[in-house]
C-alpha cells in the first residue's frame, strides 16, 4: 500500500466542494435546471469521496476482521459457558429466596409465637438473601395482545416490502413522491 497523505490527497476534493453555496433558493426552471446539473456534480464529488474513503478503510476493515476471526470460536465458547452458569446461578438463588421468603411469611403467620426474642431467633434461622445477589425489576409479557400500541416498533422495511408484494396492510400505503436523482 502507497503512503498516504489524507491532507493533499483531499484538498483537492475539499476546494471542489467549496465552490458550492451551502443553501440556494430556486425560483425558476432555469434555477432548477442549473441547480440539478450542479446536484448531478456534487453527487460525483460524493462518490468519489466515499470511494476515496473506502479505499484507505478497506484494508484496516479486513485486518480487523482477520483478528476478530481468532478471537471468535474463544468468545462464542466463552459466552457459552457464561450464559450456562448465569443460568444456573440465577436458578438456584431465586429457589433459595423462595424458600427464604415463604419461611419469613410463615413465621410473620404464625400466632403462637408470641415472644420477639423468638421470632427474631427464627427470622436469623430462615437466613440471609445468597451473597452477590440483588433484587432486580424484570419485565415479562404475560398477553402480547393487551399490550397497547404505543409500546411496539414498526418494522418499516418489512412493511414496504409486504405492501410491495400487494399485500393490503390495514393502517399503512405506499404513495409514490417525486425525488431528485443525480442521472
Amino acid at each position: 500500500m502507497s503512503k498516504i497523505n489524507l491532507k493533499s490527497d483531499l484538498a483537492p476534493i475539499e476546494e471542489e466542494v467549496s465552490l458550492y453555496p451551502s443553501t440556494i433558493k430556486i425560483k425558476n426552471d432555469d434555477m432548477y435546471d442549473s441547480a440539478r446539473e450542479e446536484y448531478k456534480q456534487l453527487r460525483k464529488i460524493a462518490k468519489n469521496l466515499d470511494d476515496k474513503k473506502k479505499s484507505i478503510l478497506r484494508p484496516m476493515a479486513e485486518a480487523v476482521a482477520n483478528v476478530k476471526s481468532f478471537f471468535s470460536p474463544i468468545e462464542k465458547r466463552l459466552d457459552a459457558v457464561i450464559d450456562e452458569y448465569a443460568h444456573q446461578l440465577g436458578s438456584y438463588a431465586n429457589q433459595k429466596e423462595l424458600e427464604r421468603t415463604e419461611a419469613l411469611k410463615a413465621i410473620e403467620s404464625d400466632k403462637r409465637i408470641k415472644n420477639v426474642e423468638t421470632i427474631q431467633k427464627k427470622k436469623e434461622e430462615a437466613g440471609e438473601r445468597l451473597d452477590g445477589t440483588m433484587r432486580v425489576k424484570q419485565l415479562v409479557i404475560t398477553d402480547p395482545s393487551a399490550v397497547p400500541n404505543e409500546y411496539w416498533v414498526i418494522d418499516e422495511k418489512k412493511l414496504k416490502e409486504a405492501l410491495l408484494d400487494g399485500k393490503k396492510v390495514k393502517g399503512a400505503l405506499l404513495e409514490e413522491i417525486l425525488v431528485v436523482t443525480s442521472r
